[in-house]
């Protein structure tokens, strides 16, 4: 759940789980909503191509007044929902975007009505174009994605799944999880947990932790060749 532009969460403590002398091609940072980790992923990784992904139409112009001159040879906006369909797809957006929180979190979802969260959080529906991940891929001739940062709210799940087999070939995934369902219907930790697991990824750590929700960093091991014994 955003509470301000940069969501508190910066990227610098998740490249620094990530093999030092790693020179990703691909970044794909999903539910950019205002790109600034997108900037922050170009600082750290310069020569990466940086594809910023984000479903709500009204946060386009956010991504766009931060992504100017020659950050648009490196990032390129995607208004597009991410999830495990293609095609057009019923986005929720807050009704009232008078605030940082408010203008960031809408989601694929419904919220779960027994939180009842008011007024404040009145969700209202619009129609926006949505994609697999490898789906995408294949249109842009992608055959690998090396790290991937993202935040759905409580659509992860179906993201990292729309991703399919080119889930194998990405050396980082940072993620926002729930323990507790916000939203209807929406995979919890396990379930993303589980996937990336399959996929040859490790959890190393859980933080910003909060009653519902929180963010975690998963990396593939790479195992060194062991000396045989003389």
């Amino acid at each position: 759940m955003r509470t301000n532009p940069n969501d508190g969460t910066t990227t610098g403590d998740f490249t620094r789980l990530l093999p030092a002398d790693l020179k990703p091609q691909v970044i794909l940072d999903v539910g950019s909503y205002t790109a600034l980790q997108a900037i922050e992923l170009h600082r750290r990784y310069p020569e990466a191509r940086i594809f910023s992904f984000e479903a709500n139409p009204d946060n386009i112009h956010l991504m766009e007044q931060n992504v100017v001159g020659d950050l648009n040879k490196y990032i390129t906006i995607i208004p597009t929902a991410v999830l495990d369909q293609n095609g057009p797809v019923t986005f929720r957006r807050i009704k009232k975007r008078d605030t940082w929180v408010q203008q960031g979190s809408g989601s694929l979802y419904n919220l779960e009505p027994k939180l009842y969260l008011g007024d404040y959080w009145a969700q209202e529906s619009i129609t926006v174009p949505g994609t697999r991940l490898d789906y995408w891929a294949q249109q842009w001739d992608i055959k690998q994605v090396d790290l991937i940062w993202m935040d759905l709210q409580g659509a992860d799940y179906e993201a990292l799944l729309g991703a399919g087999e080119l889930l194998r070939t990405v050396t980082g995934v940072h993620a926002e999880f729930m323990d507790k369902p916000m939203y209807e219907g929406q995979h919890l930790f396990p379930d993303i947990d589980a996937l990336l697991t399959t996929a040859g990824l490790t959890l190393v750590r859980k933080f910003n932790l909060y009653p519902t929700w929180g963010d975690a960093d998963w990396v593939r091991k790479i195992e060194l060749p062991t000396t045989p014994l003389m």
